[in-house]
């Protein structure tokens, strides 16, 4: 499964499909991207204050993000 979550957007995209204007805002305000490409993935980040990407983190788990999964399955 590929997933993209954009909170700022309000975007979810998985497996090429997407929806927008989803409540996003249980996701921390420095996390520009979370990208899964099926068993693993990363989180960007991004300064609140800039808008420029600070780092990437490597994540084995999309546990934490499981409710934006769910809110596009709504």
């Amino acid at each position: 499964m590929r997933v993209s979550i954009l909170p700022s957007d309000g975007a979810v995209y998985i497996d090429g499909f997407s929806f927008s204007k989803l409540d996003l805002s249980f996701i921390p305000a420095d996390v520009h991207a979370i990208q899964w490409y099926g068993e693993s993935g990363h989180v960007e980040y991004k300064d609140p204050a800039t808008g420029l990407m600070t780092k990437n983190e490597d994540i084995d788990s999309l546990e934490a993000y499981q409710a934006a999964i769910d809110a596009w399955g709504e």
